[in-house]
């Protein structure tokens, strides 16, 4: 009989060396094998390593993608934040957008209130700014897909109560919107940039 610490496939046959009396003899119908499976522990821990690595690859890869994608055609420009009255404009700061590195961001609450006057940077929880053009693949022309000339971005805005206030909202070159009561936000694209 070989080693049973081995790992495989065993099979117990149960065998008479004696003549036995007949009242003893068992049914042929039954069984006389046992199958025996040995399993060794260590490699079932090496596929579960095996399959953690496969993961932490995978993740690491879509990662990469995710990153590069973001990063493909990036926004640029500035947002404005002016209050607009009777007696005139009145500037609430500049966000410039080119910094991010990126086609998709959100600019949090906290971050505002560093770059913003306080009645603009409070009336807001969180900015997200989406570049809303596509370079075309015969030319440098940009196209936003809205009969937009030059470049534009989508914006939205929550309050301070995170309720959404500015919701995917197109703003091309020099065009403003109105983001709570007097204050209004202006896209100014930067066109000396090329892409």
């Amino acid at each position: 009989m070989s080693d049973l610490n081995t790992p495989g496939t065993y099979t117990l046959t149960l065998a008479f060396t004696d003549q036995l009396k007949r009242e003893f003899i068992l049914d042929s119908s039954g069984s006389n094998e046992i199958v025996i499976q040995r399993y060794d522990a260590t490699i079932v821990f090496t596929y579960i390593i095996a399959a953690m690595e496969l993961l932490l690859t995978l993740f690491l890869a879509i990662t990469l993608i995710r990153a590069i994608i973001i990063r493909i055609n990036p926004v640029h420009g500035t947002l404005e934040f002016e209050k607009v009255g009777s007696t005139g404009r009145s500037s609430y700061g500049t966000l410039a957008l080119s910094g991010y590195g990126k086609n998709t961001f959100v600019i949090k609450g906290s971050k505002l209130r560093t770059l913003l006057a306080p009645e603009a940077a409070d009336s807001l929880s969180k900015l997200k700014i989406k570049n809303a053009t596509e370079r075309t693949k015969t030319t440098d022309q940009f196209d936003t897909g809205a009969g937009l000339d030059g470049s534009a971005i989508r914006i939205w805005a929550w309050s301070g109560d995170n309720d959404p206030i500015i919701s995917d909202e197109v703003l091309a070159n020099n065009q403003s919107t109105i983001l709570h009561g007097d204050i209004q936000i202006r896209y100014h694209r930067d066109l000396g940039i090329q892409q």
